[in-house]
C-alpha cells in the first residue's frame, strides 16, 4: 500500500519551469458534471493562495483514485482601478490534488491553464511562490530522486487567484480552466469574467 504524504509536493524545490509546454494526458478525475455545484457568492469567501480547505474545494475522492479537481465560480466580476490580491480580479480556483511523490520530483510544479475559447489564445502559468522568509536549500544535500519517492501519495487542497498566476488581461472574457500536475491534468471549469 502507499504511504500518503499531506502536503509534501509543495515542500520540493523542483525545476518549476521546465517542459510547461509538454502534452499532459487527462486524469481519471470527476468531470465538471460530476463536481459539485457551488453557489458563485460564496468563492468570494475562499481563502486566496492558501492550501486550506474550504466550502468551496471539491470534495476529495476515496482511494486509489489519483488526479486534480478543480472548482470556480461561473462569473467573476471586476472593477478597472479596484485591485484585488494586487490583481485587476480575484478568480478563485479551488482544488484537491493526489498525486505520486516520484512524479512531483523534477517536474514542472502545479501549472495552471486558461484558454479563451473566442480567441485561442492560451494562458499558463505555474502556481509558484517565493517566500523571502524560507530557509533555503542545503547545497550539500543529495537531490531528492524519484526512486527515493517510490510508493509514497501526496495530496493537498489549493486555492489560487488565477489572475495572480497566470498574465490574464483586464477585460471581459471567457476562459476554459483547468491545472496540471505530475504529468495528470485536472477537469476544465468554464469562468466568465465580466466588468462590474
Amino acid at each position: 500500500m502507499a504511504r500518503l504524504r499531506r502536503g509534501a509536493g509543495t515542500a520540493i524545490a523542483c525545476a518549476l519551469l521546465a517542459s510547461l509546454a509538454a502534452p499532459v494526458p487527462a486524469s481519471a478525475g470527476p468531470s465538471r458534471e460530476i463536481a459539485m455545484s457551488v453557489d458563485d457568492a460564496r468563492f468570494q469567501t475562499v481563502p486566496l493562495n492558501t492550501g486550506a480547505q474550504n466550502p468551496c474545494s471539491p470534495p476529495a475522492p476515496a482511494l486509489p483514485w489519483l488526479g486534480l479537481v478543480i472548482q470556480a465560480p461561473a462569473t467573476v466580476g471586476f472593477r478597472p482601478g479596484r485591485p484585488v490580491d494586487e490583481r485587476f480580479t480575484a478568480i478563485p480556483v479551488c482544488g484537491f490534488y493526489r498525486v505520486e511523490l516520484s512524479k512531483v520530483i523534477g517536474g514542472p510544479g502545479l501549472v495552471l491553464v486558461a484558454s479563451d475559447p473566442a480567441s485561442g489564445q492560451v494562458y499558463r502559468g505555474p502556481m509558484l511562490d517565493v517566500d523571502a522568509g524560507s530557509p533555503r536549500p542545503n547545497p550539500h544535500a543529495k537531490p531528492l530522486q524519484p526512486e527515493d519517492a517510490a510508493g509514497i501519495l501526496t495530496d493537498a487542497y489549493f486555492n489560487p487567484n488565477l489572475a495572480r498566476y497566470v498574465a490574464l488581461p483586464a477585460a471581459e472574457a471567457v476562459y476554459d480552466v483547468h491545472a496540471e500536475y505530475a504529468g495528470l491534468r485536472s477537469n476544465t471549469v468554464r469562468i466568465r469574467v465580466m466588468r462590474r
